[in-house]
């Protein structure tokens, strides 16, 4: 198997379940040893990659087979030659030879040649970007290996269909699938080549996932395996896809000296399209160091080599990452040609992971140019290319999808930021909201059929004419590819054949000039026609429904952030339209002043003075620059949808350098869920059902306050006079599975108040876990699936207990995540917390939240929560000697969803 990285990808060619070695038994003495001779010689050149030695060797037993009608012999000869045309990357005779092969197996009825031929054709196609017809072959392989009882067979067809999900489709949960069912074969046989080939393959499923440490480990196993047993094309992609790891990992002379020492030994055994992968990874690391002028020698020394070898993945690879090159040197003319190049040969082979890295280059690239309507068609066909991609790996577990998303959701970001300095708001919104919405995908893990990744960004009137046109292309380009491929592996090509390929290459060039021409002409087009583009184009009944029933009527403003490499924006949105402002602070930045915030924020003998410090930093970049719209709107309430690290910041403590941002405005948390269920609650109505732990019990502490907690908010009868509202209370024991199933489907419990241990767990459903009284735990894949927690008949869910809205790591997505699953369970109104609170202070401030909220006068949720947590504040509410007023006490709860 040869290996490479390509950006960072995993490319391999396997070449296994060969029948080198093969000994005729059926020939006649004389004749039987002569051959067996030549192929013991050819065997042996092969295995110690003297691929010319090999070839001629194995031409001299085809024709001694053929001379004497030795047909099983004949078919190995034919078998053995196409494997060595394929490390040499000659794939038309390899697949001329392979299908000889398989001709004679199938005629002599040895169905192991006829599964080990068609296993290696598809090999073949998988190199020549036919994915699916190598998905075909090794299918049928597979098929064939299982019913033979051929289990080093059924391994490599196993790997190598993992080869193809993993490098040309982006299907990484099947991938992994497919390589540890082949690594368990091959440690149950005993085969070290192929477990040393699986091994290395998982490696670089992991090094895709950006998850290198477990790569490294994977990779230097598999390269000590192929050492000891002397595989020697093992040994070279082993060393080069360490190489790429460390380049990854930023150290450069690690990588380098793994990628000299691959190319020399690549050289040696005269594998070219290894040799051409490690010239382009050279590449790479020249680039990331700067060092330009190496880069291009290097990237313009494997072009070369990918195009004789008609690699056209890899030749696309090259000439993006040449086109990288002079971005960075700011010859963009000449890296428009090349990003040009690559993506329309990326257009032909379908390679998703080769697709989306081109139209994202050919985006920024477009933006240097000031080419900025097209750039942004071009970023949209990136996310949308994205978001295909993501569909394909819903199998991946969280820690797999974030490591995915990495490297990829800075396009989004940089795309919403170009739309809003355009002021295209609304295709802005859209863009962002897509990626927070994928990101509750992953934390709370929907059924499928509630995927929002079916979305894409939306385009305009021009762009979807451009979109339309870009598909006839994509057609035609795919269609014409597919037939010459087909001709030029023909084992015969007569005249009418030469003929048809001269056609088939005239018309591509045609097509290619056409493309291009669509490209070049995509600014001028798009220039003129968004002229007229209004912005009612892109006005979701979302923000129309929130302008209506929300902003314009509960004297609110919407405000959503985007957080980009070197400016965080702030998108307004009001009853009456919308605005932008933005704040020149780094992604760097604000990460460590957020840090540095949470740091202080979390410790309750922290000092004050220092924590207003950073909240004034903060709120010089969150609400200064909106300061003079406020002034003028005059909202009472603000409704945040946060980005990525500011989800982890209470937006009640900013402070103006007098006065916290809670004792100025209503505050709450948007979410996608909450769009049909803007609806004010009928206060007169609620009765609450109060359900806690007080207990310890195994992995959590005891909750001692929670009783008087639940006393002081709910009465059970008339008797009791402490009690905000009317309803009833299960405490420990009583708090069990069967209870809060009754609870839930009984109309007339409005508030579900739980006063709990919650750790959520993001991307586990099954570890993310409510504690039960009884000591039970209930976990999301129950509350998300059983029909007996839906929420239909909750005005508000109130989660008071410790790190109910925060997971134990993440990147932002799980603050508003279980807010987002309840509420598709049907709560409307979703109250928890930021991090561990004290259970007495806690307590205090629940009741007071709903005596404001159940009291003569009428005030929203959002309402009642700040005049509670202001109650804390400032000293007004307070036990005993008991103070709380520091921020730690009362603000980290944050009303996500409905909030009226």
């Amino acid at each position: 198997m040869l290996t490479y990285l390509r950006e960072g990808k995993k490319h391999d060619a396997v070449l296994q379940g060969g029948r080198i070695g093969i000994q005729i038994n059926s020939l006649i003495p004389s004749q039987s040893e002569e051959i067996n001779q030549i192929i013991e010689k050819g065997n042996q050149a092969f295995n110690l990659s003297r691929l010319q030695d090999a070839l001629q060797q194995y031409q001299r037993a085809l024709k001694l087979s053929q001379s004497g009608s030795y047909h099983q012999n004949e078919a190995n000869s034919f078998y053995n030659l196409g494997n060595v045309y394929s490390l040499l990357s000659q794939n038309a005779q390899a697949t001329e030879h392979y299908e000889a092969s398989l001709a004679i197996f199938r005629e002599i009825g040895d169905r192991q040649g006829e599964a080990q031929s068609i296993n290696n054709l598809g090999v073949v196609q998988k190199n020549l970007s036919q994915f699916p017809q190598a998905i075909k072959h090794h299918e049928a392989s597979l098929v064939i290996f299982r019913e033979i009882g051929d289990r080093q067979g059924e391994a490599s067809s196993l790997n190598n269909l993992g080869n193809v999900y993993s490098e040309a489709l982006s299907q990484y949960p099947k991938a992994i699938e497919y390589f540890e069912d082949s690594l368990t074969i091959s440690r149950e046989i005993g085969d070290r080549l192929g477990e040393a080939n699986s091994l290395h393959n998982l490696g670089g499923i992991y090094s895709s996932l950006n998850q290198y440490s477990q790569a490294i480990e994977y990779y230097k196993v598999s390269l000590a395996i192929a050492h000891e047993i002397g595989d020697r094309q093992g040994e070279e992609r082993n060393l080069n896809n360490l190489g790429n790891v460390y380049l990854s990992l930023n150290q450069y002379s690690q990588a380098i000296e793994y990628h000299k020492a691959s190319l020399a030994l690549k050289r040696e055994i005269a594998n070219r399209m290894g040799e051409a992968a490690s010239l382009n990874n050279l590449g790479l690391v020249y680039f990331n160091l700067s060092q330009y002028s190496q880069a291009i020698e290097h990237y313009a020394a494997s072009l070369a080599i990918f195009r004789e070898i008609g690699d056209r993945q890899g030749e696309a690879t090259s000439l993006n990452n040449l086109g990288l090159v002079y971005s960075n040197l700011n010859q963009n003319s000449q890296s428009l040609q090349y990003n040009q190049q690559a993506l329309a040969i990326q257009i032909q082979i379908n390679a998703p992971d080769g697709l989306w890295r081109s139209w994202g280059s050919l985006f920024y690239t477009l933006q240097k140019l000031s080419h900025t309507e097209s750039a942004i068609f071009a970023g949209k066909q990136a996310v949308n290319t994205l978001q295909g991609i993501r569909i394909s790996n819903l199998g991946l577990g969280k820690n797999q999808q974030d490591s995915f998303l990495k490297d990829k959701t800075q396009v989004y970001h940089d795309l919403a930021a170009l739309l809003i300095e355009q002021g295209r708001l609304a295709e802005a919104e859209q863009v962002m909201a897509m990626l927070k919405e994928e990101e509750y995908f992953d934390f709370i893990q929907r059924d499928s059929h509630e995927d929002v990744r079916l979305i894409n960004a939306g385009y305009t009137s021009a762009e979807k004419d451009i979109a339309a046109e870009l598909d006839q292309f994509d057609s035609r380009l795919s269609t014409l590819g597919k037939e010459y491929e087909t001709l030029v592996k023909q084992s015969q090509i007569d005249g009418q054949t030469k003929a048809r390929l001269s056609e088939i290459k005239k018309e591509l060039e045609q097509v290619e000039s056409g493309f291009f021409k669509l490209l070049s002409t995509a600014q001028d087009r798009l220039v003129q026609a968004n002229k007229n583009v209004v912005a009612a184009e892109f006005d979701t009944p979302k923000l129309k429904e929130l302008q209506q029933k929300v902003l314009d009527r509960h004297e609110a403003v919407f405000i959503s952030t985007v957080i980009t490499g070197d400016r965080l924006y702030l998108l307004l949105t009001t009853a009456q339209g919308q605005l932008a402002r933005s704040s020149p602070i780094s992604a760097v930045e604000l990460g460590k002043l957020v840090s540095d915030f949470r740091n202080i924020l979390m410790h309750p003998k922290s000092n004050l003075a220092d924590l207003k410090d950073r909240a004034q930093e903060l709120y010089a970049h969150l609400i200064r620059p909106l300061e003079n719209d406020l002034q003028q709107i005059k909202p009472k309430n603000l409704m945040w949808a946060l980005d990525g690290v500011l989800r982890y910041v209470p937006m009640a403590v900013l402070h103006d350098g007098k006065q916290f941002l809670i004792e100025q405005y209503g505050l709450s948390l948007y979410t996608a869920a909450a769009h049909s269920k803007w609806r004010e609650a009928r206060v007169d109505a609620w009765r609450a059902v109060g359900m806690g732990v007080s207990l310890a019990h195994p992995g959590f502490g005891a909750l001692p306050a929670v009783p008087n907690e639940l006393k002081s908010i709910i009465r059970q009868n008339n008797k009791e006079q402490t009690g905000v509202l009317p309803g009833e209370i299960y405490l420990d024991h009583a708090f069990n599975r069967a209870t809060l199933e009754s609870v839930i489907q009984k109309p007339e419990n409005r508030v579900l108040h739980i006063a709990s241990h919650f750790k959520l767990q993001p991307g586990n459903s099954s570890a993310s876990e409510l504690l039960l009284g009884d000591g039970n735990r209930l976990n999301l894949d129950e509350f998300r699936q059983q029909k007996a927690f839906e929420l239909r008949n909750v005005d508000l869910l109130t989660l008071s207990a410790c790190d109910t809205a925060i997971g134990e790591r993440g990147t932002g997505g799980e603050i508003e995540s279980f807010a987002v699953l309840a509420q598709r369970r049907g709560a409307n109104g979703v109250l928890a917390s930021l991090w561990r609170v004290e259970d007495e202070s806690t307590a205090l401030l629940m009741r007071q939240l709903y005596q404001l909220r159940s009291g003569n006068k009428p005030m929203s949720m959002a309402e009642a929560l700040r005049q509670a947590q202001i109650a804390l504040l400032s000293g007004e509410i307070r036990s005993g000697d008991h103070d709380y007023r520091h921020p730690y006490f009362w603000a980290p709860f944050v009303m996500m969803g409905n909030w009226l």
